[in-house]
């Protein structure tokens, strides 16, 4: 994951699936879906990802995506241009092989952080 992603997008992501949003992890290996979606199940630890999760979501579930649940979900870079019109416009979409995370039209903010708190994280 930390190889994938700075620091910053590592936090940012960590801190919006502790928010309970809908997460979209996107990337051209499968096994990379499925190592980074459990790394960031791991990391909310003592608490748990208790909402929809599914680590390499095949072509047929696609409209799941428009789900009105948090979610945690990845999906092929081949499978993404053809899940587009499905993603619902409240899901960040995050892209591990070029290091982008994206906000959909209507994700509502993240709580603020403080900054002491943010600093340690980084």
């Amino acid at each position: 994951l930390f190889e994938c992603l700075d620091i910053g997008n590592v936090l940012y992501v960590w801190y919006t699936l502790a928010c309970e949003r809908k997460i979209l992890l996107v990337s051209s290996q499968l096994s990379l879906l499925a190592v980074c979606g459990e790394i960031l199940c791991s990391m909310l630890f003592p608490m748990r990802w208790s909402h929809l999760y599914i680590p390499c979501l095949p072509r047929f579930l696609t409209p799941m995506l428009d789900a009105p649940m948090p979610y945690l979900c990845g999906i092929s870079r081949e499978i993404f241009p053809l899940a587009v019109a499905d993603i619902s416009d409240e899901t960040v979409v995050v892209d591990l092989d070029r290091n982008v995370i994206t906000m959909g039209k209507h994700t509502p903010e993240v709580p603020f952080l403080p900054h002491r708190r943010k600093l340690k994280l980084e």
